[in-house]
Order: C-alpha cells, then sequence, then structure tokens
C-alpha cells in the first residue's frame, strides 16, 4: 500500500470539513438579503481550496515517488542459504578429532 491508514483518514476529514463549511456558508449566505454584505467570501473558498490542494499535492508527489520493495526470490535466498552453510551454521566446517 502506497499510503497509509492516517493519511487516508486525513484526507477524508478534510474533505467531509470542507462540504459541511460549504453546506453551512451556502445556507447562511442565501438568508442574507442581496443589498447586505456577503457571509461567503472569496478568501475563506481560497483558503478551504489552499488546504485540499497541499494534502492532494503531498499525497500525489508521494505516490509518484513510490518505489514498492523488492521482494526476496527464492533463488536469492538459496544463495544465502548456501553461503552460511546448510543450517546456517559453521559447524560443517569443523572437523572432528579423530584416532591416529
Amino acid at each position: 500500500p502506497i499510503f497509509t491508514q492516517v493519511e487516508l483518514n486525513t484526507l477524508s476529514k478534510l474533505i467531509n470539513e470542507t462540504i459541511e463549511w460549504r453546506d453551512g456558508a451556502v445556507a447562511e449566505q442565501k438568508k442574507l438579503a442581496d443589498h447586505e454584505n456577503p457571509s461567503l467570501l472569496v478568501e475563506t473558498v481560497g483558503a478551504k481550496i489552499y488546504a485540499l490542494e497541499r494534502e492532494m499535492k503531498y499525497l500525489i508527489n508521494k505516490a509518484k515517488n513510490y518505489r514498492p520493495k523488492a521482494k526476496p526470490t527464492p533463488a536469492t535466498a538459496d544463495k544465502k542459504a548456501n553461503a552460511t552453510g546448510t543450517n546456517g551454521t559453521d559447524d560443517d566446517n569443523i572437523i572432528p578429532p579423530g584416532n591416529e
């Protein structure tokens, strides 16, 4: 997996908060008369867009730079076992004492 659960939860939370904010801001704006100052400003919309873009750019860059970890192949595992001995110890190299 490229993304961690924390990263996905953060993005999901940010999206849900932005949707809730938008719905509330649009409802509040509709309550105002046309001649009153707006409650939904371009600056606040821009701030929400910036937060979403920042999170998305982070995840996109992480996906672009992702390199999966190489899994050891069975042939590589066999070579390592042969290099250290059949059971991985140096007991094969010990010469037992003999009768002379």
